[in-house]
């Protein structure tokens, strides 16, 4: 899988601005549709639920296989995204520190 634009992998897919969006699409070889997400206001909150359908019907993507790509790119996203919460959780870094019961 392709690799996600350095400012977007330290940010989830929600945080996402439409200029983020657009960098994304870029990034999955996508970037033709990027001027119709971008007039249509997806941001990365917005694109997390769109469904195949909406896809067509809002973002003009009209090929099937496209569509597919992309959802399965943006859950492809959100899984490593995951992943990487529970790692920094379970590496310690979630603080908490002391002590316990005395």
């Amino acid at each position: 899988m392709a690799q996600l634009p350095p400012s977007l992998a330290r940010k989830r897919v929600g945080e996402w601005s439409t200029h983020d969006v657009a960098a994304w699409l870029g990034s999955i070889n996508m970037e033709r549709y990027a001027s119709a997400f971008a007039a249509s206001n997806v941001d990365g909150e917005r694109l997390s639920g769109m469904t195949e359908e909406e896809l067509e019907g809002t973002c003009g993507v009209r090929r099937a296989s496209h569509r597919k790509k992309i959802c399965r790119r943006l859950k492809y996203v959100r899984a490593r995204r995951e992943e990487s919460a529970v790692a920094k959780e379970g590496s310690g870094g979630g603080g908490g520190g002391g002590t316990r019961g005395g």
